[in-house]
């Protein structure tokens, strides 16, 4: 069989998955917009005085005027930009639904300190990095501050960096600023979409030059918004961008830009983990003479209270939640005392032990709370600078080792691709995994499992994991409900026996399963190159991904 048959035959068997309609009549993969041609498709030499034009599809007609093509460059350059931002980064994103934000009467002392920070137009510091430990909440205060921004009409642009929920490519970062800015401030959005529109390669710019594109042009050379109210952009979860010269390099860009234009109507805030190189950089005299800082601790009388505040109101909410079985008085003063204690100011902890504890496909509050405690006491230790994840790692690991032993090689090879998968590059040309093979579904096919054995192999863990219902599983990938889950997974030093592998063990099985399939759609023999993934790359580089003309200036095949 020749190489474009196989490959042919290969699409099909897939296709049924990826672009169908299942029984619910939903459509279980993207589908390529059937757009207009061009009214003059490889025109030459041609002149239009003001044209009325109707576009004709089958029964449709379309009709189109000068102003109407003004629109429509609008829409194609806005829709351009689109194309490239890192989707679900937003602020409001349906995809973070429901984000971490700050819980009511928590965090009041911090955020009334960055809101006077922020409104005090005569500030020569227009960076403020806020940063502190994995977990204190550094995600939930941005959230939050957001919010006010946007009720406030003050919001420019949010950014939400993920690594385990691959929103983390640093050519993204800029273009989703000025997509958010163009949708906020018409007068950037005229801006952004003339200049798109004479030269649409300008997304493909380093990040120096869209930084010049999308920052400093407009707001100092054309001096849109001067002299008028300040817009806040709000970048979260920078040491989770993809590659720590990109993110120093974003650092020196905004720092710069706000000491060499103090007039400029931009203001920046930047949430990350005192990583190494973040602070070094942020370290420097010449960003620390712009920019302002605010650390968050973790075991601090502020977070410590704030915790505790939060323990109070989550048990009430379960109370409600479980009043049939949860009595007025529960959990006792004891009991709360030694999980606040365990917490130790730390956030993340809290939030996940009342996902544990309340989850609703357990249904017993008071028995999860008894196992928790259970946990507590067997861990027999306090939290420490050098360790401020003890109780959290036991609590991970109680929720883990709950699943069958029969299904953990399954969930371990669904969480190495959800912490990995984005990441996964293939063959010389480094093609990326499609992102529908990193849904449940893509993934429920690539590892040939059905959707019984999906969510059975991820049950136990739903107080660390958002599990898309099987009607959208087509679309929305498995993700992590904080960073915190999947640096346990991938630190084999915490989470032993429940280690996910590195990201080349995690490629070497997808490269194994991709053959799989090919072995079974088209009948080749792989036997011979099992154990050697330098093989595996050129056989798919060969039969893969080259296009069965083997020449690249045509075809589509290799998407």
């Amino acid at each position: 069989m020749t190489t474009t048959r196989k490959w042919i035959r290969f699409k099909v068997s897939l296709r049924d998955f990826f672009f169908s309609e299942d029984e619910d009549g939903i459509q279980n993969g993207p589908r390529r917009p059937a757009g207009p041609e061009g009214f003059f498709t490889n025109a030459q030499h041609s002149t239009l005085h003001n044209p009325t034009m109707t576009a004709v599809h089958g029964n449709q007609y379309n009709t189109f005027s000068p102003t109407e093509g003004d629109r429509n460059v609008v829409t194609q350059m806005m829709s351009l930009l689109s194309q490239n931002i890192i989707r679900g980064a937003a602020h409001d994103s349906s995809v973070r639904d429901p984000p971490p934000r700050c819980h009511p009467d928590t965090r009041v002392k911090l955020i009334n300190r960055i809101t006077a920070w922020f409104e005090g137009q005569a500030s020569l510091e227009l960076l403020l990095w806020i940063t502190g430990p994995a977990g204190v909440g550094k995600s939930a205060v941005v959230q939050t501050f957001a919010e006010y921004l946007v009720k406030s009409h003050l919001l420019g642009a949010s950014v939400f960096i993920s690594r385990p929920n691959k929103r983390d490519n640093p050519h993204g970062v800029f273009i989703t600023i000025a997509y958010q800015l163009a949708t906020r401030i018409e007068a950037y959005r005229d801006y952004i979409v003339e200049r798109l529109r004479l030269d649409p390669e300008l997304l493909n710019g380093d990040r120096q030059a869209q930084f010049t594109t999308f920052i400093v042009e407009p707001f100092t050379l054309k001096q849109l918004g001067a002299g008028g109210k300040r817009w806040g952009i709000l970048l979260d979860g920078l040491d989770e961008l993809r590659g720590t010269d990109a993110q120093c390099e974003i650092i020196q860009l905004i720092s710069s830009f706000v000491h060499e234009h103090p007039n400029a109507p931009l203001v920046w805030i930047i949430a990350s983990r005192p990583e190494s190189r973040i602070s070094h950089t942020f370290s420097d005299d010449e960003v620390q003479r712009s920019c302002w800082s605010e650390y968050i601790p973790i075991d601090s009388t502020e977070a410590c209270e704030d915790v505790e505040r939060f323990l109070r109101s989550s048990f009430k909410t379960t109370q409600k939640n479980f009043r049939h079985c949860v009595s007025s008085d529960w959990p006792s003063n004891a009991d709360f005392l030694k999980l606040a204690a365990a917490a130790s100011g730390l956030f993340i902890y809290a939030q996940v032990v009342m996902q544990f504890i309340g989850d609703s496909h357990h249904a017993d509050p008071v028995a999860r709370l008894e196992a928790l405690l259970s946990v507590i006491d067997r861990s027999n230790a306090f939290p420490t600078k050098e360790n401020p994840f003890v109780h959290l790692d036991a609590l991970y690991h109680e929720i883990l080792s709950s699943i069958p032993s029969r299904v953990w090689p399954t969930t371990k090879q669904l969480l190495g691709v959800a912490i990995y998968g984005g990441h996964i590059r293939l063959g010389r040309f480094g093609y990326n995994l499609r992102p529908n093979l990193l849904t449940l579904r893509g993934m429920s096919i690539l590892f040939g499992i059905t959707r019984n054995t999906v969510y059975a192999s991820l049950d136990k863990s739903r107080s660390t994991l958002n599990i898309s219902d099987w009607k959208v599983a087509h679309k929305k990938p498995l993700t992590f409900l904080h960073a915190s889950f999947a640096d346990y997974l991938k630190e084999s030093s915490r989470s032993g026996d429940f280690y996910v592998g590195s990201e080349e063990d995690v490629k070497k099985e997808v490269i194994i399963k991709l053959l799989e399939i090919w072995n079974k759609c088209c009948g080749d023999d792989i036997a011979t190159c099992t154990y050697n993934p330098l093989i595996f790359i050129a056989y798919i580089d060969i039969t893969w991904f080259q296009r069965p003309s083997s020449r690249r200036g045509s075809g589509t095949v290799r998407n």
